[in-house]
């Protein structure tokens, strides 16, 4: 071969060296360290509801004295009529507003 003329062979090699170079820069984000390899995954949890408040429960009967005592009657006069049931109440809006995007448990992604 001579010298001065140019070889396909040289200039495929090169090209290769300089697509293995690009890649390389691209797969490692141009940092000086290798990534490592993600072990940590998260899944997706659905909403839930938070918690009703709980409330005490109070006594139905309330509680006898010690000792040998009896109980009389306050009064003979029929007991009061019940009050009148609440009116249901209406749902509070949530406080905060429900994220956009991530999925919807179904398979398709918000937009």
């Amino acid at each position: 071969m001579r010298r001065g003329s140019s070889s396909s062979t040289g200039w495929i090699i090169g090209g290769l060296v300089v697509l293995a170079l690009i890649a390389a820069f691209f797969m490692w984000g141009g940092s000086s360290n290798t990534p490592a390899p993600t072990t940590n995954t998260t899944t997706e949890q659905p909403a839930t509801p938070p918690a009703a408040p709980v409330t005490p429960e109070q006594p139905a009967t309330p509680s006898q004295p010690e000792g040998n005592t009896t109980t009389q009657p306050q009064s003979t006069a029929p007991a009061p009529a019940p009050a009148p049931a609440p009116a249901p109440e209406q749902p509070a809006a949530p406080a905060t507003p429900a994220p956009q995007g991530g999925t919807t448990g179904q398979g398709t992604t918000n937009p």
